[in-house]
């Protein structure tokens, strides 16, 4: 019984093609049919190897069934696979959700009727705007000369500082 690699081999020298020709109709690179032909283990997923190979052997007119059969010859997996038990995902349980919703809510409850008490007595006990505004008017009061006689008549500051 000859190997998968030789009879992919001898059924494509049968259609007369070249590696190269068989490449570029299943878009397989060389290199990896060379490894095919040679029974060579290729280092991809085992999925991918199983399509490269059925894809060859359609392309050379080979029987699926045997193909099969000799790639699991090939490939068979001696070693069990082990499962790797992830820790289960920690949850947040909802009552600590809903707590922390809960207290987040009163507290900003309490901070904004905190926020409200302090504008209100601060506008108590200060002056309103109102008395503001006549106090800084009375302190800023400028009367401008009525006259231009009134104007010749008042002290002139910047003549004391030419002196």
């Amino acid at each position: 019984m000859t190997s998968l690699g030789a009879y992919l081999k001898s059924l494509r020298l049968d259609v007369d093609l070249n590696i190269q020709s068989v490449s570029n109709k299943i878009k397989v690179r060389t290199q990896i049919l060379d490894k095919i032909e040679n029974d060579q283990k290729i280092d991809r997923p085992k999925i991918i190897v199983k399509s490269y190979i059925l894809n060859y052997g359609k392309t050379v007119g080979a029987d699926k069934d045997l193909l099969l059969e000799k790639f699991e010859e090939l490939y068979q997996d001696n070693t069990t696979k082990t499962r790797i038990n992830l820790p289960a995902k920690k949850t947040v349980s909802k009552f600590l959700v809903w707590t922390v919703v809960f207290v987040l809510l009163i507290l900003s409850i309490g901070l904004a009727i905190s926020n409200e008490n302090k504008f209100m007595t601060a506008s108590n006990d200060n002056y309103s705007y109102k008395q503001f505004k006549n106090t800084a008017s009375q302190d800023l009061h400028y009367s401008a000369p009525e006259t231009i006689q009134d104007i010749l008549s008042s002290p002139n500051p910047s003549s004391d500082n030419n002196k």
